[in-house]
């Protein structure tokens, strides 16, 4: 096994891993091309909790890989074990990083004195001592240099990295940037707007929201809330008492991702109630709505649907007919059903762009994810994200529905940002999705954006002024209303 390969493992607590690497041959070039199968036949002796931190650091291991060397001018070399002067005066020099993504020439000078607080911070004092002492950093130590530096750029409303020219023949052609950090931001940053965290421009359900100054005494709250998440019970008081102060606070963060990050209580897991109890407060006459209404919605569909005589609805008729089958069952053949009554819509036509028309499967998809197995759903939901992005488009939360099929449901989750929120049944999924969705001012996926809006109008009975007109949807809101 070569060195580097040995040092990871060692680095990440998995030294133990090592004959069991050997044994199956895992060299530093098979590393690069673990999947969740093989990991599972390396680790099968390990415990749950042993997996999960492994696929963890693997999985920031492949995303740092992607990049290339970088050197922060004459600063601590970040990317390499080589040689560089790490003395005090490597914060001296302020670093220009710059970029021509979307056509903006700006740039945003790096300031020496924010770098020097970094490297003077404990960690950044214990990664100097260290390479005082070794002349070489290891992996980890880089990493968190790039992510300490990285968490202070992407504080700010953006960063740019110099795009260089090379000399081919009579012309020159563009060449961005290269190296860790520039490599390890962009992906972040692409990240986020695959996940649908980084918004470009106001959300149409923020468009008209005016913003109020949040005061010294909200402040404290706030303040609380991002470093506590019990007792719950004073949890959700100030919770409810910071109200008005999140919801500008929303507006100034750069994406949800932050504001998912920024309180503890969210990453609780009946952290997605607190964005419920949001939902309560600005619309307290809609809280139980889709549960009450929920059976006139479905019976109805179905009559309107047995109409058409389609042998896909008629499949689904027959089978919800079951005595057998759950609740959670039966609200999934009605969503299924509702899918076939929707024409599915060109959602992109951009020029020099491929368009994209969602298939219905991909529509019901968009309505309530459905994966086989909870072992599924990250893979899922990255294969999800990336057509996504190849189309420009951003992923939104989602309810996931796990079973063998249709037939056989037996958990639900919703999806939000990087959290996997359980929830007790089908229902309750959609229904906290539909409200964190409005809470975090995100949109709905865009796959399937006809469904949702038949489950705004036509159950919560909520129009505004940004949502768009479909032929199908307004003959289903005709026969709700009915």
């Amino acid at each position: 096994m070569e060195a580097e390969l040995r040092e990871i493992l060692e680095e990440w607590g998995f030294s133990r891993l090592i004959p069991v690497f050997e044994e199956n041959g895992i060299d530093q070039e098979a590393f690069l091309y673990l999947n969740d199968l093989a990991i599972e036949k390396l680790l099968c002796k390990e415990n749950l909790g042993a997996k999960l931190k492994f696929n963890n650091k693997y999985k920031n291991f492949l995303i740092n890989k992607q990049a290339g060397p970088l050197t922060v001018h004459r600063n601590l070399n970040v990317n390499s074990d080589e040689q560089s002067d790490c003395s005090e005066s490597t914060a001296s020099e302020a670093t220009a990083i710059s970029s021509d993504e979307d056509s903006n020439d700006a740039v945003e000078e790096y300031s020496s004195a924010t770098l020097e607080n970094i490297l003077n911070s404990p960690m950044g004092s214990q990664i100097k001592s260290y390479y005082s002492r070794e002349k070489r950093l290891k992996n980890n130590l880089r990493d968190k240099l790039v992510s300490m530096i990285l968490e202070d750029l992407l504080s700010k409303n953006d960063i740019y990295f110099n795009v260089s020219y090379k000399k081919v023949g009579k012309g020159a052609i563009r060449k961005m940037g290269g190296g860790k950090l520039f490599r390890k931001y962009y992906n972040l940053r692409r990240d986020f707007k695959t996940n649908g965290l980084l918004r470009s421009k106001a959300c149409r359900r923020t468009a008209d929201a005016t913003k109020k100054p949040i005061t010294k005494a909200e402040q404290e709250v706030l303040e609380w809330l991002k470093n506590n998440a019990a007792p719950w019970q004073e949890l959700e008081a100030k919770w409810a008492e910071s109200y008005e102060a999140r919801k500008s606070y929303l507006m100034d963060v750069n994406s949800i991702h932050d504001y998912m990050t920024s309180f503890k209580g969210l990453k609780e897991p009946l952290g997605y109630v607190l964005l419920e109890n949001d939902f309560a407060t600005q619309y307290p006459n809609l809280n139980n709505r889709l549960l009450t209404a929920w059976p006139e919605f479905s019976e109805k569909i179905r009559k309107y649907a047995s109409t058409l005589k389609t042998a896909e609805v008629n499949e689904c008729l027959n089978v919800f007919d079951n005595d057998n089958l759950s609740e959670d069952s039966k609200t999934m053949i009605v969503l299924k059903i509702l899918s076939y009554l929707i024409k599915p819509v060109l959602v992109v036509k951009k020029k020099n762009k491929s368009s994209f028309k969602p298939s219905r499967i991909e529509m019901l998809d968009g309505l309530i994810l459905h994966v086989t197995a909870g072992a599924d759903i990250h893979a899922s939901l990255q294969r999800k994200r990336a057509k996504l992005m190849s189309f420009g488009l951003q992923s939104q939360p989602i309810p996931i529905a796990c079973g063998e099929d249709i037939n056989n449901l037996h958990s639900f989750y919703i999806s939000v940002d990087d959290y996997l929120y359980y929830v007790p049944t089908l229902l309750k999924a959609i229904e906290g999705t539909f409200k964190i969705i409005h809470m975090l001012n995100a949109e709905y996926p865009s796959e399937a954006e006809p469904l949702w809006l038949i489950i705004q109008r036509g159950i919560f009975g909520l129009e505004t002024k940004f949502d768009k007109s479909y032929s199908d949807v307004n003959v289903i809101l005709s026969i709700l209303a009915a």
